[in-house]
């Protein structure tokens, strides 16, 4: 099991575990450059369906990043992309249990030769 006991954790050890997670997670969305691509995707459906209000275009930041909050996600839908892209079974929802889903297939000298045992 990977959770985290936080009550074990002093506030050194915590922030520099989530200091390191955060970095991970600007990393991705940088990468990916969701919150840009969301934007400006955003702006152009309000434009297309003459739906654009006359704000500037931090309030429709604004506005947008505030629409991603009350987007409706699907627990189905983040357990097949745990499962397909991330190799996660979740086994138990309330604990947050998962298991892994590949095996090592043979080892060679210090290389993991790992399959995907879906």
């Amino acid at each position: 099991m990977n959770n985290i006991d936080f009550e074990e954790l002093n506030d050194e050890e915590f922030h520099k575990i989530f200091e390191e997670f955060d970095k991970k997670m600007d990393a991705f969305l940088e990468k990916e450059d969701f919150y840009n691509r969301y934007i400006a995707y955003f702006i152009a459906e309000e434009y297309k369906e003459k739906l654009l209000p006359k704000i500037s275009l931090d309030t429709m930041i604004i506005s947008a990043l505030n629409s991603i909050e009350v987007v409706r996600t699907s627990k189905d839908k983040i357990k097949e992309h745990l499962k397909n892209k991330y190799k996660l079974e979740l086994i138990d929802e309330d604990n947050l249990t998962f298991k892994e889903l590949w095996e090592v297939l043979f080892l060679w000298g210090d290389i993991y030769v790992l399959v995907n045992k879906l």
